[in-house]
């Protein structure tokens, strides 16, 4: 039932939260703090989350997607097309660095 289900987030959120009293600079926690959060509606600490979580890996493009999709929930269209601009620009950095290693890895080989 929906009741329970709210109640399992909300002592998921509480569980992240106890994480990050040990080690607030867990980006993975914070993401997580973010969608349990975004699942329940709370749309603007939902942010606070990605924001901090982006603050600590600032090149995550799953992280950015996140936060156009809450800017979006909360209407703040411009904003969430920055992030979501911003996600594939990270993403494509990304992919491009990846082809320059497995080109390097390649050179490296053949000789």
């Amino acid at each position: 039932n929906l009741l329970e289900k709210k109640e399992q987030y909300e002592e998921a959120i509480a569980n992240g939260d106890r994480l990050l009293d040990l080690n607030n600079n867990q980006a993975e926690v914070w993401c997580k703090r973010g969608y349990l959060l975004a699942v329940l509606k709370q749309y603007e600490e939902a942010l606070k989350a990605y924001e901090r979580a982006l603050s600590l890996e600032p090149n995550s493009p799953d992280i950015w997607r996140a936060r156009g999709a809450i800017l979006a929930e909360l209407k703040r269209y411009q904003e969430a097309v920055g992030a979501f601009n911003k996600a594939m620009q990270v993403q494509d950095q990304s992919f491009r660095s990846d082809r320059k290693v497995m080109q390097v890895s390649g050179a490296n080989q053949s000789t």
